[in-house]
């Protein structure tokens, strides 16, 4: 029997992931990874994506842009110094300057009491719609009640966190970076690149984001569903290079015939890579997740052996869909759910993706 559940389900607030370089986004199609994997010298079965996100629509349908309609979105964001959290509000603020809206964007630096306070301020402006993605989702329950009682449309990113769970109270939506599948992806990469059966150890981190927690669970139960051993997870005392560091050192130590070790996010696989090259063990592939600028020039160099993308102008950019379908009564109702589909990245294809700055 696996060690790993098959769905982890949680209310819990998700904003803090915004401290951490985020998950991953978007492949062709719902197969998974198209080329079968290769396992050493024999051929791997490549698995079809079945998990908790398969169900859902990745995009919402295209809305027409409608002459004088004027509009103006408030964007709730937890932590715009984090590239990837900034990059996803960008894009919405794109899309929302081509349809003809104006974008006002308030950024918590990850604090729960500012964003309530910023929350009452689009409702002060006069926001036509909001789009949330909540350092406590709980903490805007008052908040969002009277923005909805004023008509103000509502859709979430990452609110809730995993793909399948209840919406919160007047959400519309709910568009989800994919954390089962970048997991998956991965484990894909991790198979395609270690002999049948190898064995691979995750690194995770001891800080409560249950977003991450699921997604290093899922990477082992992916892994294990290729036919890989699971030898255990190690994880990060914070969210550190140096602490992802001392959880590699940790891996080697307990394990020094580890094939893979798959971690939590690039700063984190950086720093195992760094250390396993440091400890002689040139032969461990290292996988991370998302597309940091510097993880992708490892990928290229060969330091790393693969990763996940998310397409943050795709999250952005339907966001802002969904509230324009909703403001002009166009494609309802929307779907309560859309999974931004990740993309696994190796050195084969890592020019093809824009890394996040």
């Amino acid at each position: 029997m696996s060690r790993f559940t098959p769905m982890l389900r949680t209310g819990a607030a998700v904003g803090a992931i915004a401290l951490l370089a985020s998950l991953a986004a978007c492949s062709s199609d719902s197969e998974g990874t198209d080329d079968a994997p290769q396992g050493g010298d024999e051929q791997v079965t490549a698995l079809q994506y079945d998990g908790p996100e398969a169900e859902f629509p990745a995009a919402f349908d295209e809305p027409e842009q409608q002459d004088g309609f004027e509009f103006t979105v408030g964007w709730l964001s937890p932590m715009t110094a984090n590239n990837f959290v900034n990059a996803i509000a960008k894009a919405g603020e794109a899309r929302t300057e081509a349809l003809g809206g104006k974008f006002i964007l308030k950024d918590a630096n990850n604090d729960v009491n500012t964003q309530v306070d910023q929350c009452n301020e689009l409702i002060a402006q006069n926001v036509d719609a909001m789009a949330v993605y909540a350092v406590d989702p709980s903490s805007l329950g008052p908040c969002l009640d009277e923005a909805a009682s004023k008509g103000i449309e509502i859709i979430g990113q990452d609110t809730p966190p995993f793909a399948g769970e209840d919406l919160f109270p007047h959400f519309l939506s709910n568009v989800s970076q994919g954390p089962d599948r970048s997991a998956f992806e991965v484990a894909t990469l991790a198979a395609q690149q270690v002999e049948p059966g190898a064995s691979f150890a995750t690194i995770g981190v001891a800080i409560p984001v249950p977003l991450l927690k699921y997604y290093t669970e899922r990477l082992g139960y992916w892994a294990e569903k290729y036919g890989l051993e699971f030898l255990g997870n190690v994880d990060a005392a914070s969210d550190t290079s140096q602490d992802s560091a001392t959880a590699m050192n940790d891996i080697l130590t307990r394990w020094p015939d580890v094939s893979a070790v798959l971690t939590y996010n690039g700063p984190a696989a950086l720093a195992a890579s760094t250390t396993a090259r440091a400890s002689g063990a040139t032969d461990v592939k290292v996988f991370g997740a998302y597309t940091e600028k510097a993880v992708t020039e490892k990928i290229a160099a060969g330091e790393i052996a693969g990763t996940s993308w998310v397409d943050t102008e795709g999250i952005g950019t339907q966001m802002i869909n969904g509230l324009y379908n909703a403001m002009t009564d166009q494609n309802m109702p929307l779907p309560e759910q859309l999974v931004v589909v990740p993309k696994g990245i190796t050195a084969d294809n890592v020019d093809s993706i824009t890394p996040i700055q």
